[in-house]
């Protein structure tokens, strides 16, 4: 294909741009993802993987290592594959993580801060706004800005597609009340509140839209539009204007990737406003490092001969748990299953006497405590505690072959899951960032109603104002009750 061969000539131009690194299982990718990156010395990294589910996967446990083994300072993204024509919850919560990650790419000075972006092509290469367009229909608010509440509400509504509510809970409403105005920018996780002195923003809060209590007071807020795919405006080849001045590629299995996504690496049939990597091979190939992740050792198409070679070995950790007979029951079974975590954990202290750093990973104290008394039953483990850090987790590996920060001192680490050595390992729910959503049973017992007339919108919606209305017309009418 085309692009093969415009990403074959771009590694034999530039030969230290472009590396395949061999070896690399599965849960490991987000180790060895942070080790290139931190060495990179480059602010933006663009991660893209084959199914969306990788890329939250990968997402939270990179954003777990950069809290354990780093600063905790790194941006983690996930842009996920477009979807401008479902109407469910999900197709919309993509749109707003989409709008998120996109405002946030396109924000100026972004380049001051290192972020991580995981994907798939059809995540990265769907249709987008120009990013100056969606700067700029972008609204900043702050304290000290002076705009009129009415005048702030109006540009909303007319410009923005944000819908007026009585009470302002979801993505995409806003509510207007006196001299404070709620909206829940498409582009955010929570609402946020903005208070007026005059015609002058006092202040700018997050808040609770079940509670409405202040979670957090922001020096400001960007409130973004909902039309940074649906544009007539939008094409594929504009995402190059997100990407800054240089950036670290990472492909999960390239060939893989080009199989399954033909349309992404060919511009063969290739629509109106539709992208390729060829257009990103042809246009960054010189200011950009190029990194392909790849079980085997055999070099990929798109990294052809020129292209360095790193051997690391990395190998799952689940792969060393005995497995238990099939058609076991009972207390057979719980017999058969402790003696898998037992032999679990032999071979683990055996790693640890081979120089190898262990690492038990549970999400919670109970587990940490469950995990260090099986232990202490073991004369592997008679000498020892077992090392825990807690955190979310999922999937454990050994590595070995990287600069990894951990790595240092050591012959390698084993980071393992609590849950793997119970085998009670429970697959990450499917899902984006949760962003903060009304739990309606909640709702009543946080409203003070003795503040809202009766016929209120606010009455009406939850039934209880109704009722309330019903009583107090009956007392007021009444004979011999004081009005």
């Amino acid at each position: 294909m085309r692009c093969q061969k415009i990403m074959r000539e771009c590694v034999l131009n530039a030969p230290e741009s472009s590396t395949l690194v061999s070896g690399v299982a599965g849960p490991a990718v987000p180790a060895v993802i942070q080790a290139l990156f931190s060495s990179s010395k480059k602010n933006l990294a663009i991660v893209v993987c084959g199914k969306t589910g990788d890329a939250e996967n990968w997402a939270e446990t990179l954003a777990f290592f950069d809290k354990a083994f780093g600063d905790g300072s790194l941006e983690i993204l996930i842009l996920p594959p477009g979807d401008d024509s479902g109407d469910d919850a999900r197709a919309f919560d993509i749109r707003c993580e989409r709008l998120d990650t996109l405002a946030r790419m396109a924000a100026k000075g972004r380049e001051k801060t290192q972020a991580v972006i995981f994907t798939t092509p059809a995540g990265l290469l769907h249709p987008v706004e120009p990013a100056d367009s969606l700067v700029k229909a972008e609204l900043s608010v702050k304290p000290g800005l002076r705009i009129a509440p009415a005048a702030l509400a109006e540009r909303l509504a007319t410009e923005m597609g944000y819908d007026h509510e009585p009470l302002c809970e979801n993505p995409g409403q806003y509510a207007l009340r006196g001299g404070i105005l709620d909206v829940y920018p498409f582009n955010a996780t929570a609402p946020v509140r903005i208070d007026f002195f005059g015609d002058d923003i006092d202040s700018v809060r997050a808040f609770d839209p079940t509670s409405q209590r202040t979670t957090a007071t922001l020096e400001s807020a960007t409130i973004a539009p909902m039309r940074a795919t649906a544009s007539a405006h939008a094409d594929g080849r504009h995402i190059l204007g997100y990407l800054g001045k240089s950036a670290v590629w990472f492909f999960e299995e390239p060939d893989e990737l080009a199989a399954k996504y033909p349309e992404a690496f060919t511009t063969l049939e290739r629509g109106v406003g539709k992208a390729s990597f060829e257009d990103i091979f042809a246009a960054r190939a010189l200011s950009d490092l190029w990194y392909g992740f790849s079980a085997l050792a055999d070099k990929p198409t798109l990294f052809g001969s020129g292209a360095k070679l790193i051997e690391v070995r990395a190998e799952a950790t689940a792969d060393h748990l005995p497995a238990t007979p099939g058609g076991v029951l009972g207390i057979d079974r719980v017999a058969s299953e402790e003696s898998a975590r037992r032999a679990m954990l032999k071979e683990l202290a055996q790693w640890r006497n081979e120089g190898w750093k262990v690492l038990f990973v549970p999400q919670n104290e109970g587990e940490a405590d469950r995990l260090k008394t099986l232990a202490a039953e073991l004369p592997e483990w008679k000498d020892s505690v077992p090392d825990c850090m807690p955190g979310p987790l999922r999937r454990g590996f050994r590595l070995s072959g990287v600069p990894w920060k951990p790595l240092k001192g050591t012959k390698g680490i084993a980071l393992v899951p609590a849950a793997e050595v119970f085998g009670t390992v429970k697959p990450r729910p499917a899902g984006l960032r949760r962003r903060l959503l009304p739990r309606k049973t909640q709702v009543d017992q946080a409203l003070d109603f003795s503040e809202l007339a009766p016929g209120d919108p606010l009455h009406l919606r939850f039934g209880r104002g109704a009722a309330m209305a019903e009583v107090r017309r009956v007392f007021r009418d009444a004979p011999g009750e004081e009005r």
